[in-house]
């Protein structure tokens, strides 16, 4: 099973700890230990990561709704993002300063 761990700056959350608090020191995400994490990326203040079973999740700075919760504010805890859950297989997720982005790989049905 792969955790989430995280360190750094944490002034909006995006540690994903439930507050504020900075650490220099790796910890688990204790809301997301049910879920087994194969992708992360990192914005300037917000953290995305998907699960195995396609379930994405965002936590800290929302206010340009970079998140994509349809509400603004800070989540310093793990957030279900339903949209981008929505995206199927998704392969590829990156995070700019006020943005995120996953990439998706539909199946296609080959004519007969």
């Amino acid at each position: 099973m792969h955790t989430c761990d995280t360190q750094g700056d944490n002034k909006a959350g995006q540690l994903g700890m439930g507050n504020l608090t900075s650490t220099c020191v790796p910890r688990l995400i204790r809301d997301l230990d049910e879920q087994e994490i194969i992708m992360v990326a990192c914005g300037d203040e917000h953290t995305v990561c998907v699960s195995i079973a396609n379930e994405v999740y965002g936590f800290g700075n929302g206010v340009y709704d970079q998140l994509g919760l349809g509400t603004l504010g800070i989540f310093p805890t793990p957030q279900r993002i339903p949209g981008l859950t929505a995206v199927p297989r998704i392969r590829l997720l990156a995070c700019g300063n006020f943005s995120t982005g996953v990439i998706g790989n539909h199946s296609q049905k080959s004519a007969s």
